[in-house]
């Protein structure tokens, strides 16, 4: 019996797991997108638009959807920008 609850447990744990990196990776993905889409020609604009891209970078960071390396991928590529 306490074979199975385990087993039991180790399937739902395999499961979430998937479920959490595909979650991720479809969060990434959106999130990568919509960055590069916002393209704005005020340069008060641009500036805000990339401390508000930074600060979503970050809270991704936080929440565990990105990786630091992933994070710090994006984050010179945003601040690379013009």
């Amino acid at each position: 019996m306490l074979l199975l609850i385990l087993m039991l447990l180790a399937i739902v744990l395999v499961c979430v797991v998937i479920s959490m990196a595909s979650k991720k990776s479809k969060l990434t993905d959106m999130e990568i997108e919509r960055m590069k889409g916002a393209g704005k020609t005020n340069a008060s604009d641009n500036d805000s638009d990339r401390y508000e891209t930074l600060a979503k970078l970050k809270k991704l960071l936080d929440d565990g959807v990105l990786s630091q390396e992933e994070y710090e991928i994006e984050r010179k590529k945003v601040l690379a920008r013009n």
